[in-house]
């Protein structure tokens, strides 16, 4: 290996690109992807289900179905939604 070091102005990209192919890592063909959840609003869960805004409400405030708070805002996990509408858990 060459112990010359010369700096030169190129994009992070290729620069590291550049030390996995000198150090024989294995580079992504493609970008990986991520796990994240997709969230709903409550219309969105309302039209889901079948069920008006205000059930949906009702629901939430019995503790009936899950949701979570960002700010001031309401979302609904779509799994979670899925899971109580299979199971057969809102409304109950």
């Amino acid at each position: 290996m060459n112990s010359q070091i010369i700096l030169s102005p190129i994009p992070l990209e290729e620069l590291i690109s550049r030390l996995k192919k000198e150090l024989n890592l294995p580079q992504p063909t493609q970008p990986q992807e991520t796990n994240e959840e997709e969230f709903l609003t409550a219309k969105q869960v309302s039209k889901l289900l079948g069920v008006s805004l205000v059930s949906l409400h009702k629901w939430k405030k019995d503790g009936k179905i899950k949701f979570h708070r960002y700010g001031s805002r309401i979302r609904f996990r779509k799994s979670e939604i899925i899971d109580n509408e299979k199971y057969g858990r809102a409304g109950k």
